[in-house]
């Protein structure tokens, strides 16, 4: 499916341990499932979150770089309600 380039490029970029994993059809991060919109916004645990880019690299990105403070108060929030940091 990818090249050891591309699958090298991946590991060095997504989080793989506490972002966003995908399991048996389904998003997952921490204990949670979460509904992916398709205007980007993020359901978890019954609350909507606007799904900025910032958040996004938040979730899915190893060195996240492009985010504001609104999106990493929201990402505390989904840490701490999904049990992310006990995964």
């Amino acid at each position: 499916m990818f090249d050891d380039k591309e699958k090298d490029r991946r590991l060095q970029t997504f989080d793989y341990k506490y972002g966003i994993r995908y399991e048996q059809g389904k998003f997952y991060i921490g204990n949670s499932p979460i509904d992916i919109y398709p205007n980007g916004d993020i359901e978890i645990k019954n609350k909507i979150y606007t799904g900025t880019k910032g958040l996004y690299e938040l979730l899915f990105k190893k060195d996240p770089t492009s985010y504001t403070e609104d999106d990493e108060k929201n990402y505390k929030k989904i840490a701490l309600k999904t049990n992310l940091i006990l995964r």
